[in-house]
């Protein structure tokens, strides 16, 4: 009898799906360096231009597929890869190979991919490691392409069930035959991939980053995927399935349940109206934020148009066209667009940050843009100027005292009166926010108040750097309690500091999507919560449960607790009284 084992990784789209284990391995042919003469090196390059423009011509045809599939937004996924194509840095990267050492073009092609996926397996950033997928996905289609016996189906199926992978593209999953694919698990891959991203709007639940889920699982092996917890089950008994087939039932259920109240605002019992808002990364999740209900986007992070393999800063007209959807899509929903926060690593022509000891307390996010002044000039011209389409809102990340903020708001009004002087239109008052993610801005948040127009908590990194833990370390990641009494008593001094200069304060970290942190929320003051869209119909559905003036009282008995275990026994007891039939 095989082996029951339990496996966790990353759920990255949400269901609960049994099944065969079908497995993919994925491997290539094997490359060899071949020296190729003088009189043969334009054939190789002209193998090289034929290979991309037809994968080029896949790629739009894929594209249009998931269009069908899964929506146009979904389908920008694969610009990004039309893109690479497209990408003369990279491209010419090849030729060059080719040309100088005479060599044939799969073996410069995969010399310049070997160099890209190290160089991206060096981040240590989720979103930038899973761009390596991308990346690989682009350079196997213009292999296969290169190759007598193109191969690029290999990941369909041909009977139902769990694909085991070591890796799957979004070209992969694509092609698939969806009513045959269950669901998926995979070795790589992290929250930020685009396969992952595709994987929810097709309803696929899948697992991704489980290491070595190849080697544990045999073809025919019973899988059992939940990916709301971001568990594998091989071979699970019998208890277990009917367990788990019970739990899909009632999960199904539940979204039917939460979708009810989608057209409902999040009142209180009490009549608060709280602003469930959407954190997003990627143009492609605008839909999905506008399908469960959110309100606006509270926090979007548009690092990605900086981080592309050959590492040049986009145009404005790039980055200006991509906020203009933003804002014409949402309106009359707010959009809060977070400046660049990025580290020095990840910009080019910056070799005095790359090699820095703490990067997370070096040169990032609004140090960064003082010091790439011109950067930092093109985004906020772009963003001022899609200003005019919608209801924008810029915020600026990691400042650490008024003289930081100050800064930023004179490089501001220097865009303001190069977009005057040129005529083109913007919207000259555009609400200014602060992104309190460093203890000392909460410490002066009655000073940064009188500068700004809002407030928004960043506490994932707010919690890291007041308890000085780096939560992605399993030496200390146990020491990360959002509950832990310094945060909340931090998160009570930046919420007054708001309320007395009239200023709305929201909370854009995990915290937000907790459903036992909420009461907390509700009873600091909050006025706005911005969270992963999966989380926002269950978070509105408590919020309309709840009273205001309740969720204040246990907050002041929470003031007089001295541990995070104890704030957490002391929630649970009161929602538990609160809903004795389950919050969840």
């Amino acid at each position: 009898m095989n082996r029951e084992q339990m496996l966790r990784g990353v759920g990255v789209s949400p269901g609960i799906a049994i099944g065969k284990a079908l497995i993919f391995k994925g491997e290539g042919a094997v490359l060899r360096r071949r020296t190729v003469a003088d009189n043969e090196v334009a054939h190789e390059l002209q193998r090289l231009e034929k290979a991309i423009k037809k994968s080029k011509q896949q790629l739009i045809s894929l594209k249009n597929r998931v269009s069908r599939e899964a929506g146009k937004d979904f389908a920008r996924i694969f610009d990004a890869h039309i893109l690479m194509l497209e990408d003369e840095v990279l491209i010419n990267a090849i030729r060059n190979l080719v040309k100088e050492e005479r060599v044939n073009v799969e073996w410069a092609l995969k010399e310049v991919r070997d160099r890209l996926i190290s160089l991206f397996a060096q981040f240590n950033d989720e979103y930038m490691q899973d761009r390596g997928i991308d990346v690989e996905d682009v350079w196997q289609r213009i292999q296969s392409n290169l190759s007598l016996n193109p191969n690029l189906n290999a990941a369909n199926l041909s009977e139902e069930g769990i694909l085991v992978a070591p890796n799957l593209s979004p070209s992969d999953l694509a092609q698939m035959d969806k009513k045959l694919l269950r669901g998926f698990v995979t070795d790589a891959g992290g929250r930020t991939s685009h396969t992952g991203i595709l994987a929810r709007s097709l309803e696929i639940p899948a697992v991704i980053g489980l290491s070595d889920v190849t080697s544990r699982v045999k073809e025919g092996d019973l899988l059992l995927i939940d990916g709301n917890e971001g568990v594998v089950i091989v071979n699970p008994n019998p208890t277990l399935i009917q367990e788990y087939e019970s739990k899909k039932r009632r999960y199904e259920e539940h979204e039917v349940e939460l979708l009810k109240t989608k057209e409902l605002p999040a009142v209180t019992l009490d009549g608060k109206r709280i602003a469930l808002m959407a954190n997003i990364e990627l143009p492609e999740e605008i839909d999905s934020a506008l399908q469960h209900a959110a309100e606006g986007i509270g926090l979007f992070r548009s690092e990605f148009l900086y981080l592309r393999p050959s590492f040049s800063s986009p145009s404005e007209e790039e980055v200006f066209l991509l906020y203009r959807e933003l804002a014409e899509k949402l309106t009359p929903y707010p959009a809060t667009i977070r400046t660049l926060d990025l580290g020095g690593d990840k910009m080019d022509n910056l070799p005095e940050a790359s090699h820095e000891a703490n990067p997370f307390l070096g040169l990032r996010a609004i140090r960064l843009c003082f010091k790439r002044k011109e950067v930092f000039k093109t985004q906020l011209r772009a963003l001022l100027r899609a200003s005019a389409y919608g209801n924008l809102r810029i915020i600026f990340p990691m400042i650490s005292g008024i003289e930081e903020l100050l800064q930023a708001k004179l490089i501001l009004e220097e865009v303001k009166d190069e977009l005057q002087s040129e005529h083109i239109h913007f919207n000259p008052r555009v609400p200014i926010g602060v992104l309190i993610e460093i203890p000392s801005a909460a410490l002066i948040a009655d000073l940064l108040a009188k500068e700004v127009d809002f407030f928004s908590i960043g506490t994932n990194d707010l919690i890291q750097y007041l308890i000085a833990v780096d939560r992605s370390n399993v030496n200390v990641s146990y020491l990360y309690e959002p509950l832990h009494p310094a945060i909340i008593r931090s998160l009570k001094l930046i919420v007054d500091s708001a309320q007395k200069h009239e200023v709305p304060v929201s909370l854009c970290g995990e915290m937000a999507g907790d459903p036992i942190a909420l009461i907390i929320l509700l009873g600091l003051g909050l006025d706005e919560l911005s969270m992963n869209p999966y989380s926002i119909p269950l978070i509105k559905r408590l919020i309309r449960s709840l009273r205001v003036e309740e969720a204040k009282r246990i907050v002041r008995g929470i003031m007089r607790l001295t541990t995070a275990r104890q704030v957490e026994e002391y929630l649970l007891e009161k929602l538990t009284r609160r809903f004795p039939e389950g919050f969840l």
